[in-house]
């Protein structure tokens, strides 16, 4: 967290914050109609960016909230932000949401948190994911996500991932997930009620690149805790690999040969994407 006040985007202004009015803008805590995006900076430029805002247009559309801007200019904010606030590197976000019958936004960055760990243990949450209209948006509807991850992290885990009713693996409450059996990567279809995540197309589109077999669909839980190997993704973490899950009993994990290939395979795309922004941006 910035020890001094930060410098937001608000309401077409950017204005000195304080961590009260920071805190009141957190996902899960507007709990109103809306969309957000988090995205990591890498050496002031926005990582996928064009996915990120193509995600959001589409999720105001679902809910129909008419709020109109180019990415030129939403480029534009974010970049005189982490001027404003002496960042190169960081974690990034952006929502819109509904209050009072007007479309309100937002933008806000930070530093990333520092000593993350290498991999992630996580629990089988209580709390369950169905599909709705709003499953692929990025929602502010995100109470019992929070609720999930607080009670995975009260008891020492990292991730909580959640099942429908038919007891299937969904997603991680801030994760898509996968899982590799005999060489192959499973994840949930979007059909399930999973999110589209940003980082999980990156993922799909790595492994075609590798040659290696990916299968999206249903994946009951008793197939899920036979895997060989499994990670979750997101932009902020990219991709961790689980080294253990709970359920009435733990299973432990090893960080295996696909994972590997798949998080090298990332991180050469991560590089290739800031090589790219950085020529354009100084022709």
């Amino acid at each position: 967290q910035m020890t001094r006040k930060q410098i937001i985007y608000i309401d077409g202004k950017f204005i000195k914050a304080d961590q009260e009015l920071v805190e009141s803008l957190a996902p899960g805590v507007l709990n109103v109609k809306g969309v957000f995006e988090t995205i990591r900076i890498y050496q002031k430029v926005p990582f996928a960016f064009e996915k990120h805002f193509l995600r959001m247009i589409q999720g105001l559309h679902v809910l129909k909230i008419p709020f109109k801007i180019s990415s030129d200019h939403l480029s534009k904010i974010i970049h005189q932000l982490l001027k404003k606030n002496r960042l190169s590197d960081g974690r990034l976000r952006i929502q819109i949401w509904k209050e009072k019958g007007s479309a309100r936004a937002a933008v806000l960055v930070w530093p990333l948190r520092k000593h993350s760990q290498p991999f992630y243990k996580a629990k089988i949450s209580r709390v369950k994911q169905n599909k709705n209209y709003r499953s692929h948006v990025k929602t502010l509807y995100y109470a019992h996500f929070r609720r999930a991850l607080q009670e995975a992290r009260d008891e020492g885990y990292d991730e909580a991932i959640l099942l429908n009713g038919k007891k299937q693996i969904v997603e991680g409450a801030h994760s898509n997930i996968f899982m590799v059996k005999d060489d192959v990567i499973f994840t949930p279809a979007i059909s399930c009620g999973c999110l589209s995540g940003v980082t999980r197309d990156l993922v799909l589109s790595c492994a075609r690149q590798l040659s290696i077999q990916v299968q999206e669909g249903r994946i009951p839980l008793p197939q899920f805790l036979k895997a060989d190997e499994m990670f979750v993704t997101n932009s902020l973490i990219e991709i961790k690999p689980l080294i253990q899950i709970q359920h009435n009993k733990t299973t432990r994990l090893k960080i295996g040969p696909v994972t590997q290939k798949i998080s090298s395979q990332f991180r050469r795309f991560v590089w290739q994407y800031l090589k790219l922004k950085k020529s354009l941006l100084y022709k």
